[in-house]
């Protein structure tokens, strides 16, 4: 069977610098992945998706996304800020007397720069008697997750 599966294709940028005292903390980055509309897992596999392409009439399941466009825009800002949130120590001598401190500098939301498009990814589900795999149709992977939060009784 032949699945569509939804994901989140991101892509971020944060370019700050925050001051401390007479130290400059740089928590500046970027990156991109997949989130998966169905089940809020993350992936990274952005390479070469296509804008569009043509199906053939065969039977194949279209999965809707669970996971709204919003909801997915605040997850991935919480796991972004927190990837990239820091934790510096100062010392300081003052005297014979050193005075040790910790500092977490975090990126607010409004740092951070976040664009999403919602992709669809083939995956072939394989039945067999007893268990069934499912296998990434882009890269020919096996899963070791699932793609969706269905429950399979065995």
């Amino acid at each position: 069977v032949l699945k569509l599966v939804p994901y989140w294709r991101y892509e971020y940028s944060i370019s700050i610098e925050k001051q401390y005292r007479s130290k400059i903390v740089d928590i500046s980055g970027e990156g991109a992945g997949c989130m998966n509309a169905l089940n809020g897992h993350t992936e990274f596999f952005v390479d070469g998706i296509q804008g569009q392409i043509t199906l053939p009439d065969d039977a194949y399941d279209l999965k809707a996304p669970i996971i709204k466009e919003d909801e997915a825009e605040k997850n991935l800002i919480r796991m972004i800020s927190e990837e990239h949130t820091k934790d510096v120590r100062f010392e300081d001598m003052v005297g014979d007397t050193i005075i040790s401190e910790h500092k977490t500098f975090k990126p607010k939301p409004e740092d951070i720069k976040l664009s999403l498009d919602l992709v669809y990814l083939p995956i072939w589900e394989v039945k067999g008697p007893r268990n069934s795999v499912e296998i990434n149709g882009y890269s020919a992977e096996v899963l070791t997750n699932p793609v969706d939060d269905d429950v399979e009784f065995i």
